[in-house]
C-alpha cells in the first residue's frame, strides 16, 4: 500500500496515484480503446493506408482545401503551408507540433484521391482538381 509522508519517494507514489486517477479519467471519456481516427491513403506508396487522428487531419485538409487555387499553376509546398498553418486550430496543434507531418499527411492523401493535383515542375506546385 503506498502511503504519502514527508519522504522523497512518498510525495512520488502520490503524484503517480494523480496521474493514474487523470489517465482512468481521461479514459471513461474516450470510447473503448479507440481515438476517433481516418483512414488516409499515399501517392507515394499506392494501396498503403494509415490511420490518423481525424480532427487533426480534417483540421489540415479542410485549410489546404481552401488556401489551395483551383487552377494551375497553383502553390509550392512552401506556398500552401505558410498559407494553411495560420488556419490550424492552436489547441490541436499548439506550437505548430505535428503540422508539417500532417500537411504532408493530408497532401498525399488529397493526391491520391484525385482531389488535388501536382504540376510537373520544379517546385513541386499542386491546385485543387475542378469538379
Amino acid at each position: 500500500m503506498l502511503t504519502t509522508h514527508d519522504s522523497p519517494a512518498g510525495t512520488w507514489n502520490a503524484g503517480i496515484q494523480n496521474l493514474d486517477r487523470e489517465v482512468f479519467a481521461m479514459s471513461e471519456r474516450i470510447p473503448a480503446g479507440r481515438l476517433d481516427r481516418v483512414t488516409v491513403e499515399s501517392l507515394i506508396h499506392p494501396g498503403r493506408t494509415r490511420s490518423v487522428d481525424a480532427a487533426k487531419y480534417s483540421a489540415v485538409r479542410d485549410a489546404i482545401m481552401q488556401v489551395l487555387p483551383a487552377k494551375s499553376p497553383g502553390f509550392t509546398r512552401d506556398e500552401a503551408r505558410d498559407a494553411v498553418f495560420p488556419l490550424l486550430p492552436v489547441g490541436l496543434f499548439p506550437g505548430g507540433a505535428k503540422a508539417g507531418w500532417y500537411f504532408k499527411v493530408a497532401q498525399l492523401d488529397l493526391e491520391a484521391k484525385g482531389v488535388i493535383a501536382r504540376e510537373p515542375v520544379s517546385p513541386l506546385r499542386v491546385h485543387r482538381v475542378a469538379g
